[in-house]
Order: structure tokens, then sequence, then C-alpha cells
């Protein structure tokens, strides 16, 4: 596979154009988190429940905080050689993990995992600023609309986490327990993802070195906006709610044999939900405000019942369950997983394409918007990890604070929709513009938009008013 893209490379770039590009990355995060969803899986059993709980809960921590420095490092070393640091963060922590399986349970091993859990937090922020700022500049250089790219992407990236909830399968099949040859692979499967990020297409905007260290605090002004604020509950919701689906539901709800097998459902149904998203964002003919209502629409169609599922488990059902026992009783919780799983990766691309609709007129701004959401989505893991254990909260607590958080983000984003189609400038002004080409005055422009962008609509008449040629910009 290496080496095919080796001969398409030209100049670069690689020939076949944006989609090629949106396949290189969705491969280069299938190798990456195929060996992190595994070793995330593996955590307890390999590392210790408690050693796992520390790393993986300064990962989260970790990652939080880096959210706002890391438009910083996107926009002043380029979006691609952040992607690469990104990918090598997750290296260190496989890379920890292998020493404490080979020397052993020792006070500066156990150090060095949680050392290498916060190196990973620290390259997450980054790699998944960076994957958004490449994402929606790879989008934007095709006539595609972005939700195919992202539809894409996401196939490829829950096909890395089916792969992983299947490795766990079979693993816990076995009676064997993990050993070093386990965490080597992991190491080089994510070394191999970090090595393909050379044959990505850089972002447009050249870098910023002298704008790295006012990043976080442009950052931190989206707070201060009616977007963000409206947005930031679903974003909330996006973090917040997978600790309780996957552990807090999961783990319990199914005996550890078929936890994996359970996983692999889960994220299938992900991967079906990319594509759904890719179709249904950006249906040919539907304006983008459109669009929106009817993602969102499909989102809480899907989340809903398996809230309702889940509230059943809960209540009604001795688990854990297996294959032995009556088809109903594991029926509802797997339904309730595919639903979760379903939903959970429809909003996520959904974040991300309202992100590309409301702040692509600029690149570094764009990046700022997703470095804002990844923060926000993982304050909400950290939230989650953090009420997990019973003791702090029950579970059916967990699960109605998981359900209001849905709700409430879901009729906020009802609120923050993409603009609608602008009615000042019909087809029939713009006929009646490039037919009078030797007039003097152009005709009037649409007011300035919320943040100061003229209306391409607008450009387009003003130039065809003028006799320029407008058929060069359209695609």
């Amino acid at each position: 596979m290496m080496a095919w893209f080796v001969n398409q490379r030209s100049e670069g770039c690689l020939a076949g154009g944006a989609m090629t590009q949106t396949v290189l990355m969705g491969s280069i995060f299938f190798l990456v988190f195929a060996a992190y969803y595994t070793l995330q899986g593996y955590a307890s059993i390999l590392l210790s429940a408690e050693l796992a709980s520390n790393a993986l809960s300064t990962l989260y921590a970790v990652f939080t905080l880096s959210c706002f420095g890391a438009p910083g490092i996107v926009n002043a070393y380029g979006a691609k050689r952040a992607l690469g640091l990104g990918v090598f963060g997750y290296a260190a922590f496989s890379a920890a993990a292998l020493v404490f399986a080979v020397v052993g349970d020792a006070g500066w091993s156990r150090a060095l995992v949680v050392g290498g859990g916060a190196l990973n937090g620290l390259g997450a922020a980054v790699l998944w600023t960076a994957q958004g700022r490449l994402m929606l500049d790879i989008a934007a250089a095709d006539t595609r609309e972005v939700g195919a790219h992202f539809a894409v992407f996401w196939a490829l990236f829950n096909a890395s986490a089916i792969a992983g909830g299947l490795g766990t399968f079979f693993y816990l099949s076995d009676a064997s327990g993990g050993n070093a040859a386990l965490f080597v692979a992991f190491t080089a499967f994510i070394m191999a993802g970090g090595l393909a990020t050379s044959w990505l297409e850089d972002a447009k905007d050249a870098c910023d070195y002298e704008a790295r260290f006012s990043e976080a605090r442009k950052t931190l002004r989206l707070f201060s906006t009616k977007k963000a604020a409206t947005l930031a509950p679903l974003f909330w919701y996006s973090g917040f709610n997978q600790p309780y689906q996957l552990n807090g539901f999961g783990d319990r709800a199914f005996h550890p044999r078929i936890v994996g097998l359970q996983l692999a459902v889960f994220y299938a149904a992900a991967v079906l939900a990319g594509v759904c998203a890719g179709r249904t964002l950006d249906a040919r003919g539907r304006p983008p405000r459109a669009g929106a209502v009817r993602g969102l629409e499909i989102f809480a169609a899907t989340a809903t019942p398996a809230f309702v599922l889940a509230a059943y488990v809960e209540r009604a059902l001795t688990i854990p369950v297996g294959f032995a026992d009556p088809p109903l009783d594991w029926l509802a919780p797997t339904l309730a997983f595919a639903l979760w799983g379903f939903s959970d990766s429809y909003v996520q691309a959904y974040c991300y394409w309202v992100i590309d609709k409301l702040y692509a007129h600029s690149g570094p701004e764009t990046s700022r918007a997703v470095g804002l959401y990844k923060f926000v989505q993982s304050a909400g893991w950290c939230a989650g990890y953090a009420l997990l254990p019973p003791r702090r909260c029950p579970y059916a607590a967990q699960l109605a604070l998981v359900a209001a958080s849905f709700v409430f983000g879901t009729l906020l984003a009802l609120f923050e929709l993409p603009p609608a189609p602008s009615s000042s400038l019909d087809d029939a002004s713009l006929l009646a513009a490039s037919s009078s080409s030797s007039s003097a005055v152009p005709p009037t422009l649409p007011a300035r938009g919320e943040e100061g962008d003229l209306p391409e609509c607008g450009v387009v008449s003003q130039r065809a008013a003028r006799g320029e040629d407008v058929t060069s910009s359209w695609r």
C-alpha cells in the first residue's frame, strides 16, 4: 500500500486529488487508532486497573488543557507537521507501556506510563486540531461537499475501532495474558501512521510563527461568541456520553468475554453513521440550513431509543448478560449499544460539518473552532470519567445526566444553524447584471454578514457587471 502511495506522489501532492488525501488521512488514523483502541481496551488487564485509571485520566486531563494551545501549534508550524507530532504522542504512551511490560511493576515504570499518558494527551489535542484543519482544507479543494469527505474519513477511523474491538474479543477468548510483543506491535502500527503523514498535502495557509503565543487567547475569545456558546452543550455531549456508554453501561451489561464483540457492533454502527452523515448533511439540492435540521432529526431519532433501552436494562434486567441468556435479555443492551454507536458518530460528523459551515471563512479561525470543539468535548470526557465510579454517582444517575445533556445540546443546536441562502439577489438579478456589462454603476451589493464577509453571490454579480468572465470561479 505504501509503495502505491509513493508511485502516486507528484511534487508533494498525491495524484487523485482531494478524495485521495481523505483516504490517506483515514488510513493514517486507522493505523494509529487500531493500536490505541486495542491498548485502551487491554489497559486494565495489562497495566492493572489502578494504573490504567491513573494513566487514562491524566491523558484526558492534559488533552483538555492542551486544546487551548493546540491551534497555536497548528497555525505556527503547519497542520501537516503538527499532525505527525500528534501521532508520535500516541507512540509515547504505547512505548511507555512496553517498558512497563518488560521491566515489571516498579514505581518508576508506573510513573513512566502515567507520563506517557500525559504526552498522549498533548499529542491528541494537536492531532485532532490538525486533522480538522486539514480535512476542511481538503474538502474545500474538491467539488464534492465536505460531508462526503468526512463520511469517508469517519468510516476508516471507526473501522479501526472495529479492529480493536474484535482484537479484544479474541484476546479475552484466550487464557494467555499480554506480553511485550503485543506492545511492540502497537507501537509499530502507530509509528507507521506517523511516517505516513509525510504523504499528506499541507494546508494552504502559510505558517505564522509570530502568532503562536496569541492563539490560545484568540481561541478563548470564541467562548464569548453566540455561536460557540450555543453549540458548546452539543460539543460537551459528544464527549460526556461515552464514559458511561462504553464503561459504565457496556462493561456491566455484557459478560467480559463478549464485551469486545459488542464494541465491534458499536463501531460498525458508527461506520454506517459516517456514510449516512455524508449523504444527508450535504444532500444534492438541499441548502445547508435544511441539511442541519435534517441531521439533528436523524441524530435525535437514533439516540432517543438508545436511552429508553438503557433505562430498561438498568431497571429490569439482571446484568451482565451473555449469549446463553434469553434472546430479549441480550438483544436490548446490544441494540442500545448499536444505536449509541450510530448516534455518537453522527453527532461528531455533524459538529465538524457545522464548524465548516460557520467558520470556514478563515483557515486560522477554523483551527481555533476545531480546538474549541475538542476542548469542550474532552472536558466532557473528563467529567464522565470523574463520575464513573458508582460510589461517586450511581449508574442510573449517570444515565439521567447523559440523557439530559443530549436533550439540552440538541435543542440549543437548533438555534445555531448555517445561514439561509441570501434572497437579496435571485437568478433574475444575476442575469440582469450579466446583460448590463456596459453599465458604469455596479448593482447594489447585499449587506455584510455577521462575520463581515461579503456574500459570494455579491462578488459574482459585481464582476459580471464589469464585464468580467465569472464562469472560471464556478465549480
